[in-house]
């Protein structure tokens, strides 16, 4: 059993290491701070990059700029893109079909599906 224990012993202590190198390397922000100093800390950690909030003194929250997320979910490029309202009034029709020719059209094929 002593094995064991030993065992345990060393996994936790390289656990704590690990977990204190991730922190060091890590832009950081604790909790106790953020609810003394508010908006102002995470705005100026977040100009070296994502806050990670320690709460009790392990990473519980990533604060990321309103660009790093953005980036991260890919709807900068959806940004990019014209919406499709924009797309329908910029669109330039090509066609040389009358309205009466498209209605004629849709109403042979209602027609069809009644006889199926």
């Amino acid at each position: 059993m002593k094995g064991l224990e030993v065992n345990v012993v060393l996994f936790a202590e390289r656990i704590t290491e690990d977990h204190q190198s991730i922190k060091a390397s890590m832009n950081t922000l604790r909790a106790v701070e953020l609810k003394r100093r508010g908006m102002i800390a995470i705005e100026e950690k977040l100009a070296a990059g994502p806050v990670h909030i320690l709460q009790r003194n392990r990473p519980a929250v990533v604060v990321l700029s309103e660009a790093e997320y953005l980036c991260l979910t890919g709807r900068k490029e959806q940004a990019e893109q014209p919406s499709a309202a924009q797309w329908v009034l910029n669109y330039t029709p090509e066609g040389h079909r009358s309205k009466e020719d498209i209605d004629r059209q849709i109403q042979e094929e209602r027609n069809s599906w009644e006889e199926a």
